[in-house]
């Protein structure tokens, strides 16, 4: 009976706001860190390019690889830590849902001036970080 409470005190000990998640939590949040990483990379260091072949302005191109790159900050910030914090994660899987409606609505709003490729590149992204998101929030779900 007293080695049943001993391991029982032991798993429930995490600091505040944080939960377990499944192992695989991880994985997806590196995936997400990863692609998110060189997608604003690339967003910056070639966004006259990127604009050129998507059919999109510039400065969307480099507004939206500012905001990936804040939302990599933040992947970063809860890997770092031993276990996830439950608020972190929500605002990564409400910032990933946002992306995907918004996506959607470059796509709607910019219509005229996006190519066959830039529509492909949008919807495609979108579709990713939607699965993203749905893992993630799947994960808080246990």
């Amino acid at each position: 009976m007293t080695g049943y409470a001993s391991s029982q005190s032991t798993s429930s000990t995490l600091p505040a706001g944080t939960a377990r998640y499944p192992a695989w939590l991880r994985t997806v949040l590196w995936v997400d860190g990863i692609t998110g990483l060189a997608s604003g990379l690339m967003g910056l260091a070639a966004s006259d390019l990127q604009a050129t072949l998507l059919g999109l302005p510039g400065a969307l191109v480099q507004a939206s690889a500012m905001v990936v790159l804040v939302f990599v900050a933040l992947i970063a910030v809860l890997l770092a830590k031993s276990q996830v914090p439950a608020l972190g994660l929500r605002t990564l899987v409400v910032g990933n849902a946002l992306w995907v409606a918004a996506s959607v609505m470059v796509v709607e709003l910019h219509w005229p001036t996006l190519n066959a490729l830039g529509v492909a590149y949008v919807l495609l992204q979108a579709g990713f970080v939607g699965a993203l998101a749905y893992l993630q929030a799947r994960a808080m779900r246990r």
